[in-house]
């Protein structure tokens, strides 16, 4: 039986650490921050997953908790352990972070959880992405995800693809609610309610249902889509290239919630 350990106990960590619990695989866990174990107790574990607050705004991502973490780990860990990074990182982390620290495995596993329902959407995800720089830890990891959620495919890519995959995802799905947000606002001056041209539009399996609903909020918010949307937009730029959609999504996402959202609310 293999034995994991999970770096950070927080929305997605404690998920993860149950499900592998569950699954009945031995976990132990770290957090400093509750004052929940130490650095030492992910000796001897198989695989080692990291999933510390990585916070971001236009200027990009700070991943310096992921960092700190993998620096903790090092003087504690057997050399050739598989230090899977869950949380949403800067494009080219997870192969800096292995020339950096060349005695682990280093691979990128991003998480794809639901905030409202964190457990069931890592037991029963639409996939398990797995970003491996050797054979053995795509087979390690592979074998540890068919245990928590057994029934996903899993697609084995390069580390920075993985990352790749994670931001493009959130991306893809923040610009869908504020079209649906500027759609409802067209259909508005027809004299058309947008809930039941939504539930036409949603029927075309090309698009689907979900993420089409304004909500009297309006645009998106939520602690995941404005961050990956903004530390994609902050990682594109310092990269050289201006991402002039995701520019434009971002302002409008703004300018949506500045609109219909009372002064004052949260």
């Amino acid at each position: 039986m293999e034995t994991v350990g999970v770096v950070g106990l927080g929305t997605v960590g404690a998920a993860v650490a149950a499900a592998f619990e569950d699954a009945g695989v031995r976990v132990r866990g770290f957090d400093r921050y509750q004052q929940h174990g130490s650095a030492s107790d992910m000796a001897g574990c198989d695989a080692v997953f990291v999933c510390v607050p990585t916070p971001a705004d236009e200027q990009g991502y700070d991943a310096s908790e992921v960092w700190n973490a993998v620096e903790a780990l090092a003087p504690q860990v057997a050399p050739g352990t598989v230090v899977a990074i869950k949380s949403t990182v800067p494009p080219g982390t997870t192969d800096h972070l292995a020339l950096t620290y060349p005695r682990f495995d280093i691979a990128s596993v991003p998480e794809f959880l639901q905030a409202r329902r964190p457990a069931e959407t890592l037991r029963v995800p639409d996939r398990v992405i797995i970003g491996a720089r050797s054979h053995a830890a795509g087979a390690l990891l592979t074998r540890l995800m068919n245990l928590v959620a057994p029934a996903a495919p899993v697609l084995l890519v390069a580390p920075i693809e993985a990352e790749l995959i994670k931001l493009c995802s959130n991306v893809l799905l923040a610009a869908k609610i504020a079209m649906a947000n500027e759609l409802a606002a067209v259909c508005a001056t027809f004299g058309a309610a947008w809930p039941r041209v939504q539930s036409g539009v949603g029927l075309d399996r090309r698009i689907g249902p979900d993420h089409l609903t304004v909500t009297g909020e309006g645009g998106f918010s939520g602690g995941c889509l404005p961050k990956d949307l903004d530390g994609l937009i902050g990682e594109a730029r310092a990269s050289g290239y201006r991402p002039r959609l995701l520019e434009e999504i971002a302002e409008f996402n703004r300018s949506v919630r500045r609109d219909l959202v009372p002064e004052g609310a949260s």
